[in-house]
Order: C-alpha cells, then sequence, then structure tokens
C-alpha cells in the first residue's frame, strides 16, 4: 500500500511548515499507529491500494525538487502540485501511467550521454588506432551495451593489441551514467569508478534481498558510501542507516523483519517514558507482575516483542529478591529496582 500524509514541521529557524510523507507499508495499522505515537499532526491524505516499494521510489524520486532534506528522502515541502497529482491519480494503474512521463525524460537525457560518451571513446581509440572504422561507433551505440564492463569487454575483443592502453584512457575520462543530465565527459575518479562498480553489481541482481546484500556486503570506503546510499531505493538507505550492514545480515536481508525493528526501536523512546512513569526505585515486584504489566505497555505502543520480566533491567538496575504475591500469600521470585539507567 502506498500512503500519502501530511504533518507539521519546522525550518532552520524553528518556524512552523506543512509537510508531505509518500511511503509504502504493507501493515498501515501499526505504521499510522506508530506514526502517532511519534507525531500527533500526523493525517493521512491518500491510501493507494497495491503499490509497491519501486513505485514509492519512482514517486519519491518524481517529486525530489520538493524534498525536505532535513527528515529524509520520503519528506516534501507541502506543494500543491503534489496534491493535485494525488487527487488525479488515486490508483496504482494511473500512477504508473502518469510517473513514466519522467522517467522518458530521463531516459531522453541518458541517449544523449550515451552518444557524447561513445563519440568520446571514439577518439580515445583513434589515438591508438587511426585506422578505426565509422562501424566502431555504431557498436558502442549499441542499446546491449549498457555499463562499462561490457565497453571495456568489447575494447578488449576488437582491439587486443591495444586493448590495455586503450581502456586506461577509457577509465579516466569515462562519464558516469547515473549523473542523469550530465552530458560531457569528465575525469573519471577514484570515487566515482567505485561507485560504478558498485552499481554494475547491485543492478546485476533482482530480488529485494540480493540487493540488499549486496549494499550490506561490499565493504565500499566511507568516502563513497553517501553517493552509494543515494543511488539506492530510499528504504535500503533508510535501513542501512537505521540499522546498520551487520544487524540487516543478521535480520536475513528480510524486508518485514528489518522493518519491524526500526519500528521497533521508534517505539522504544517512547516506552522508556511509560516505564519511568510506571516503576520507582525501590519497587519490589514479581517476575510475573512485571511481565504483565510490561506486556500491557508495549501491546499499547504496538511494540512487537514478547514481554519477559527480565526486560526491566534494560531501565533499572535490579537485583534478584523473594516478594510475597499480594494475591496468595506465596514467596515468589522478583527484582527490586536500585536504581534507574538513565
Amino acid at each position: 500500500m502506498l500512503y500519502i500524509l501530511k504533518s507539521a514541521g519546522y525550518d532552520e529557524e524553528g518556524r512552523y511548515i506543512a509537510l508531505i510523507k509518500i511511503g509504502f507499508t504493507d501493515n498501515w495499522d501499526r505504521r499510522h499507529a506508530s506514526y502517532v505515537n511519534h507525531n500527533p499532526t500526523i493525517l493521512p491524505l491518500y491510501m493507494i491500494d497495491d503499490g509497491t516499494m519501486d513505485d514509492e521510489y519512482n514517486l519519491c524520486q518524481y517529486f525530489k525538487r520538493f524534498q525536505y532534506n532535513s527528515y529524509g528522502n520520503e519528506w516534501f515541502y507541502y506543494s500543491q502540485e503534489i496534491i493535485d497529482f494525488f487527487s488525479a491519480n488515486q490508483t496504482v494503474e494511473k500512477i504508473r501511467e502518469a510517473v513514466p512521463s519522467i522517467k522518458r525524460s530521463i531516459e531522453k537525457r541518458n541517449s544523449q550521454v550515451k552518444v557524447n560518451t561513445a563519440k568520446h571513446i571514439m577518439e580515445i581509440v583513434r589515438d591508438f588506432i587511426p585506422t578505426v572504422p565509422e562501424s566502431f561507433l555504431d557498436k558502442l551505440l549499441d542499446p546491449e551495451l549498457t555499463n562499462i564492463s561490457q565497453t571495456l569487454c568489447l575494447i578488449r575483443d576488437i582491439f587486443p593489441d591495444k586493448a590495455d592502453e586503450i581502456i586506461d584512457r577509457v577509465i579516466e575520462w569515462y562519464c558516469i551514467k547515473s549523473k542523469i543530465g550530465q552530458a560531457d565527459c569528465e575525469i573519471y575518479s577514484e570515487e566515482e569508478r567505485l561507485t560504478l562498480e558498485f552499481m554494475n553489481k547491485f543492478d546485476s541482481v533482482e530480488t529485494q534481498k540480493n540487493k540488499m546484500k549486496v549494499l550490506c556486503t561490499s565493504n565500499v570506503p566511507e568516502s563513497v558510501l553517501p553517493t552509494i546510499l543515494n543511488q539506492v531505493p530510499v528504504y535500503m538507505k533508510k535501513f542501512y542507516i537505521s540499522l546498520g550492514p551487520n544487524r540487516c545480515r543478521a535480520l536475513s536481508y528480510d524486508y518485514t523483519k528489518i522493518m519491524s525493528e526500526i519500528l521497533d526501536q521508534k517505539v522504544e523512546s517512547s516506552i522508556s517514558d511509560r516505564v519511568y512513569q510506571g516503576f520507582e526505585v525501590g519497587d519490589r515486584i514479581s517476575k510475573a507482575s512485571l511481565k504483565q504489566k510490561l506486556g500491557e505497555l508495549y501491546k499499547n505502543l504496538n511494540y512487537s516483542r514478547t514481554a519477559k520480566a527480565a526486560d526491566i533491567t534494560k531501565w533499572f538496575e535490579v537485583k534478584r529478591a523473594q516478594i510475597k504475591d499480594p494475591n496468595t500469600g506465596k514467596i515468589v521470585e522478583g527484582f527490586e529496582l536500585l536504581a534507574r539507567k538513565q
């Protein structure tokens, strides 16, 4: 499901502004509850059934010029243009018909980049092989030739004797395809080369899990990581930043598991406040009572984890104690709360 929300926010000078959130979820009730717990100004505007994460990504790219960067890639300054768009396109089918218009303009600019790149490579080859035929330019413009690796293989196949020298020059001056709209070739830095290598690998796999695995296991330098995170789908960037690669790996790169943990993290700050309101230093409580009270608190906050008496140690220093059960009079295991942990 795709959803569009309106929310209150503040600019850099602390003045009120209105924002729009474009998102995707497979559990709207839980997602909405999480938003409300942290931001009571949330107002759902449009709910669109059958949307996907790819639809969310395409929409965020489509409205990128309105992006409110302080909150992440899915938040936008309130704009009547965005409202009018969703007012006119309230089904996934209509959205997919409307959004490709921006894709076509990107494809057109990409086509120009490809032509300029091919001409530049042709000039490089002629520096080493002056008699290179014009037919080589047609090979460079072949639609099946989509990345630098294929281009370099083509050069090696056709010009084996001079391949190493030509390839070195091509790599030095190769245009980065991900820089949409940049029609002229420029120096190909090490950071740009690593970015392109990553994107080639990322694009070569199909499923969400495999793409997430590539992102989390590539071990790219810190200097390149921000650029790469801006190239992958918005939700994958969110996963990586929120949990880190090791935790995503531990969750098997599974969307539902990762999203659940992220939502739990957001709820945990509210849980801390409620725990400190409901328990005090000096309290002596049986394990059964702790489990029951924490379970009710978790349920009220839509926290997915199962409550355990030992959870209290997240918020308090404790010591084991023998507690008299007020209902049965029996002596049972429990904890005495010694001090807050924050």
